[in-house]
């Protein structure tokens, strides 16, 4: 998607009741960054436009704290040099592990009070009476939480009207918040978000996988990416593998050979050896010579092989 594009999405949802926010992640700041988009905007605003959202999961590192820009407020349009160099780095940000725009936010609503609304839907039950805290603002974890609820209209949004952010595959992509009573999280919400860092790296694997130089085309990141990358997880966890790397070995290899290589008898058996006598399933599936794994795939079905 070009810079241009993304800076029109955003400004479609601009109103002029509504104060336009964009929320960065300090805590994505990397030597590879574009670390010059707070001191641009730094330059720009007003230093009250800066608001941190309280994460009492690094509440010792209040500096790693989200900041809460606020790009405009009601009745003023924000400078579009503003919305072009917060596109400009979150297009960026897709091929990076950890994003520094998490997205951009539209509400009624004044900074103090959008920014502990972040801090409450951070808060997940984990229990009767217990919590779990989840950056739930970070793209892939909010993408997971959004995709939670099924019809994503029912989702804790409001007072944010419009929440705006790139999807793991690089689309952009929105949810609305209404002035409804909230609904009750999902069941399944904290084990998504328990499987969050992992997705994550899964999604990076299949997008680095996707730009070496390949014979065999590989099957573009899907639409709804995280939440097809977490059932992946589930389906390799329901077989019996646990560890990360096992589960990696096998899933990249559904994403880039067959979505069904796991029902073969072969490779179910290697899968099962891997699981009960904790043997790494990267080295066991290494033995295989490209040759071997031509014939195994030739017995699957075709329908569901990689375009």
């Amino acid at each position: 998607m070009s810079m241009d594009a993304m800076v029109t999405f955003i400004e479609d949802q601009l109103a002029q009741e509504l104060y336009s926010y964009v929320l960065l992640d300090p805590l994505a700041v990397s030597k590879d960054s574009d670390q010059s988009i707070l001191q641009q905007l730094d330059s720009i605003l007003d230093e009250n436009a800066f608001s941190r959202v309280y994460r009492q999961d690094i509440a010792h590192a209040p500096q790693s704290h989200p900041i809460l820009v606020c790009l405009a407020t009601p009745g003023t349009p924000p400078n579009k040099f503003l919305l072009e160099i917060t596109a400009h780095a979150a297009l960026g940000d897709i091929r990076r592990r950890r994003r520094y725009v998490c997205g951009w936010l539209f509400s009624e609503a004044c900074p103090s009070d959008i920014a502990h609304h972040l801090t409450s839907i951070c808060r997940i039950p984990s229990g009767p009476c217990t919590t779990a805290f989840y950056p739930i603002f970070e793209p892939v974890r909010f993408e997971l939480f959004a995709t939670s609820f099924g019809d994503t209209e029912k989702g804790p949004w409001w007072p944010v009207k419009h929440w705006l952010f790139l999807t793991s595959s690089g689309t952009p992509a929105r949810v609305n918040g209404h002035p409804i009573p909230r609904c009750p999280i999902p069941d399944h919400t904290l084990d998504m978000q328990r499987e969050a860092v992992l997705v994550a790296t899964l999604l990076g694997a299949h997008r680095a996988l996707l730009e070496r130089p390949s014979t065999t085309p590989l099957p573009a990141i899907p639409p709804a990416p995280a939440k097809h990358s977490y059932h992946q997880i589930q389906q390799a966890r329901a077989l019996g593998l646990s560890t990360d790397d096992d589960i990696l070995a096998l899933v990249l290899r559904q994403t880039c050979l067959h979505p069904a290589l796991h029902t073969h008898p072969t490779v179910r058996a290697q899968i099962d050896v891997a699981a009960t006598q904790q043997r790494p399933l990267a080295q066991i599936f290494a033995q295989y010579t490209d040759a071997d794994w031509k014939h195994l795939i030739a017995t699957l079905p075709q329908s569901e092989a990689p375009a």
